[in-house]
């Protein structure tokens, strides 16, 4: 890492200025909008085509290799890793990103050598940086044994300070192993693992016929293989994948039936690190009697293999409960694929052939750029051992000239020019020698700076069989950077040799996921569910799913209900949708949804921050009263009477420019509690927010606010505690003060 220049403390501020302060706000939103877009993509999630990592990733390897913690060194703490990675990482902490790279469950052939407690595929979570230490893998060090400047361009880091790599020299295609998942603005990447030794093998294939097809390559590379095993479905996909295409592919759980209990031995990819928890799930579901066939589950899973009893009901049917796992829970579910890659600079879905293509140009390039370098240091090695051979029958009368001259530069030109000028050597021959002395300044530098000794004392027939060997090494060179036959023969003997090492061996890389055909599960039992659940994010994006499925990851508010059950959406525009859930499409919490702008709804602009069923919003009960406030700190109380309507939308009162509703929730609590950007707090009794009389009446100042202050967050309390930046802070500890004055310091 090569120290730049900082800025000085003017020109940080003038710059700031320049670039914060005194822009137009759409310039902005237009201009650094996209750039941001841009950046996330490139620069945070997507992985690059050539080392198949993303931006983190190759950061962590960098510093790693960088302190020279290889393989064979001795282990860092994770902590102090991430400390250094802080140096060159503009996003964070790296720790998530470290633990993943060393759990084989995630990364199939990890990068990270890491010694303590690295969590587990059942969903045990990793050691505190604190208490673990790493270093790269031995599959690590692959990724930067070549990593100089003269094989690999190097970038300014985020901020200036420092240089990186803008990729990383690996000689195997690592993104067709190890699986990559990356969600950026607008798009997202789930690069699936492939068996190891069968990509090795049908890379080898490729390289020796380009114009292999995606059909023949799939002899070879079969499809995915996941490291929970399971049964890929619909394999006709895998073809579709490879071409390009983004697909879901339905992959089902391994079960063995015996008399009285299925034993499950592989689970679909999409469960790691959650098994603990989906056994729990289950569990759960046979105590409701959601799942009617099971008696119990019992999970004997650890680190030597998946490993859970489901024990059938007595007089019921072991086929039925193999179905009913299969229909009611995730042990049959989606696991998506997308080839989502950076190329050129370009995010591009590629297909498996434009995959190996442009590693292989890379791999090319590689040679090219390290035999180039090569050559280089053996030209000047060459002119360096010539000027010892052509200096070696005049040694005496060199080492006489270094004698009698005055400074280096004359030395220099003497050697040079063959020009003596004032000085006289012992004999007129001695000086006839040397005035045909015409060596380069290079070998005149070199027998310079060579210690009288070592000049006194040079062996020519080793210089001979130096020079010719420096001489085979640059014809070795200039064959293998014009050849792109030779380089060929290069990559296919690193591919080869790898196939003979423990790390990708037979034994270790046999398949363990199965391809067919035969479609979803067809559900012979009743899977009607006895209730639905409904999520939705902030970007208006609707999912109805079962109720025993876990919460989507970008959900804001989760609701139980039943598909008789409409509900009532609220938007930060201070808009009240409402929408019917017997007329969705029940799905998986794992597929997209569908978002309320497809229904004719929702505006693009707009943004969601609270859902609730309309049988708790239409009671007459007074805590069914819903109680709105916005960022300006204006606060009202709508009775439900006045939204009881069966029109889909509710327009509600306008706000300003810059106003959103951040807080919209029933009226259940004693106290409201609002809490600003600038981290003060306000408590109020829920009883001194007036009720407004009509859905579009805007509501009274809850809060006086200072410039710049925007009320960000708002809690319904009785009693407890809050969050308040990252504090927890009792409510009985806020002052209780009237509307319509400021917020107050956190003591």
């Amino acid at each position: 890492m090569v120290k730049k220049k900082k800025m000085s403390k003017s020109e940080e501020m003038r710059h700031y200025k320049e670039t914060y302060v005194d822009t137009d706000l759409a310039k902005l939103i237009r201009g650094d909008g996209l750039s941001f877009s841009k950046y996330v993509i490139k620069h945070r999630a997507i992985p690059d085509i050539r080392d198949g990592l993303i931006p983190v990733q190759r950061r962590i390897a960098y510093t790693l290799a960088y302190e020279n913690v290889l393989s064979n060194k001795n282990r860092y703490k994770t902590s102090r890793v991430e400390g250094l990675i802080m140096r060159i990482h503009p996003h964070g902490s790296s720790w998530g990103s470290i633990n993943s790279l060393s759990q084989p469950w995630n990364t199939p052939l990890p990068m990270i050598d890491m010694e303590g407690n690295i969590g587990s595929i059942l969903g045990d979570g990793a050691a505190a940086g604190r208490y673990t230490e790493i270093r790269l893998s031995k599959i690590g060090d692959r990724f930067v044994k070549k990593m100089t400047p003269e094989i690999v361009d190097y970038k300014d880091t985020f901020d200036g300070d420092f240089t990186e790599p803008e990729v990383l020299p690996v000689d195997f295609p690592s993104l067709l192993m190890n699986y990559q998942s990356g969600i950026a603005v607008g798009m997202t990447t789930d690069v699936l693992p492939n068996n190891p030794r069968e990509v090795l093998l049908g890379t080898i294939e490729y390289l020796k016929n380009p114009s292999i097809t995606v059909e023949e390559l799939m002899n070879t590379i079969k499809g995915p293989d996941f490291i929970t095993g399971g049964i890929i479905l619909n394999s006709d996909e895998i073809i579709n994948y490879y071409n390009g295409e983004a697909v879901r592919f339905k992959v089902r759980g391994r079960v063995v039936k015996h008399k009285n209990h299925i034993s499950i031995t592989e689970v679909p990819f999409s469960l790691i690190a959650q098994i603990d928890s989906w056994t729990a799930k289950v569990a759960d579901m046979i105590l409701e009697k959601k799942i009617k066939n099971a008696k119990s589950i019992k999970g004997y899973s650890d680190a030597n293999g998946i490993n859970i009893e489901v024990e059938v009901k007595r007089g019921c049917d072991i086929d039925a409960l193999e179905r009913e796992l299969y229909s009611k829970t995730r042990l049959e579910d989606t696991v998506r694929g997308s080839f989502l890659v950076i190329k050129n600079g370009i995010p591009k879905n590629v297909g498996i052939l434009e995959y190996l293509e442009c590693w292989s140009d890379f791999q090319n390039d590689i040679i090219i750029r390290e035999h180039k370098a090569i050559k280089a240091k053996t030209n000047n090695r060459l002119e360096q051992v010539s000027s010892l051979i052509k200096a070696f029958p005049n040694i005496d009368i060199i080492i006489d000239v270094i004698k009698n001259s005055k400074s280096e530069s004359e030395m220099k030109h003497i050697l040079m020019t063959g020009d003596l000028g004032k000085i006289k050597l012992k004999t007129k021959k001695a000086e006839s020698i040397v005035s045909k002395f015409d060596f380069t300044e290079v070998q005149a530098s070199y027998i310079l700076n060579t210690r009288l000794m070592k000049l006194s004392n040079l062996d020519k027939n080793a210089l001979v069989k130096e020079s010719k060997s420096l001489e085979a090494t640059l014809n070795k060179c200039k064959k293998i950077i014009t050849s792109p036959a030779e380089r060929r023969k290069m990559i296919i003997k690193v591919q080869t040799e790898l196939l003979e090492t423990k790390e990708f061996s037979e034994e270790l890389w046999k398949r363990k996921t199965s391809l067919t055909n035969q479609g979803e599960t067809k559900v012979v039992v009743d899977n009607t569910p006895d209730s639905v659940s409904v999520s939705i994010d902030k970007f208006g994006q609707l999912l109805v799913f079962d109720s025993t499925a876990d919460t989507p990851e970008s959900s804001i508010k989760r609701y139980d209900t039943d598909t008789a059950d409409s509900i009532f959406a609220f938007s930060a525009d201070g808009n009240l949708y409402r929408f019917k859930l017997k007329e969705l499409k029940i799905a998986k919490p794992t597929d997209d949804g569908i978002s309320l702008s497809t229904l004719g709804l929702f505006s693009a602009s707009e943004e969601m921050i609270d859902m609730q069923s309309s049988e708790l919003i239409l009671e007459s009960a007074e805590d069914s009263d819903v109680i709105q406030i916005t960022s300006k700190g204006i606060g009202r109380i709508i009775n439900t009477s006045t939204i009881k309507t069966k029109r889909k939308k509710c327009v509600g009162a306008k706000l300003t420019k810059d106003e959103k509703i951040i807080y919209s929730l029933n009226k259940t609590k004693k106290y409201i509690i609002l809490v600003s950007n600038l981290n003060k707090v306000k408590k109020i009794a829920v009883s001194d927010i007036p009720t407004a009389s009509s859905k579009t009446v805007k509501g009274n100042m809850l809060a006086k606010l200072d410039d710049g202050e925007k009320i960000v967050k708002a809690y319904n309390v009785s009693a407890g505690t809050i969050k308040v930046a990252g504090e927890t802070v009792k409510v009985a500890d806020i002052k209780l003060s009237k509307t319509n004055t400021k917020l107050q310091k956190i003591k």
